[in-house]
């Protein structure tokens, strides 16, 4: 068997800690490059340069509110698939596809949002083992 070469993805999870407790509902691969970042950790010259693909905001248990910054990265990312995770977004009961662009989603956490950005995160075929 050959391993094709698998595609290196750049994934951000902010949170309100280093590590997101959400991270344990995504199918990350192996030679993802997954980025922490803490809200109180924030820099835009840091995400910037970091060049995510995928943004995923754990908005949960925070205790400020962090408009500005989840703002300030939607804005800067309009071609980056941004997910942010929010009770606030518990009322519609569904993912909603953001007004500042096609590539940015708003959701409570659920079976649904989960299942975007697992679905959107998955390597292609070039990626699997292939027999020989």
């Amino acid at each position: 068997m050959k391993i094709s070469r698998l595609k290196k993805r750049k994934i951000c999870i902010f949170s309100k800690n280093e590590i997101s407790s959400l991270s344990d509902f995504f199918n990350f691969l192996a030679n993802d490059e997954i980025k922490n970042i803490s809200y109180s950790k924030f820099s835009i010259t840091e995400l910037e340069n970091f060049a995510p693909d995928s943004i995923i905001i754990d908005d949960y248990y925070t205790k400020c509110n962090y408009g500005l910054i989840i703002d300030t990265i939607i804005h800067k990312f309009p071609e980056t698939k941004i997910y942010v995770i929010s009770p606030e977004y518990a009322k519609f009961n569904r993912v909603i596809i953001s007004p500042s662009g096609e590539n940015h989603f708003l959701s409570n956490l659920n079976e649904t949002i989960i299942n975007l950005i697992n679905s959107t995160q998955k390597n292609d075929p070039s990626g699997y083992l292939t027999a020989c």
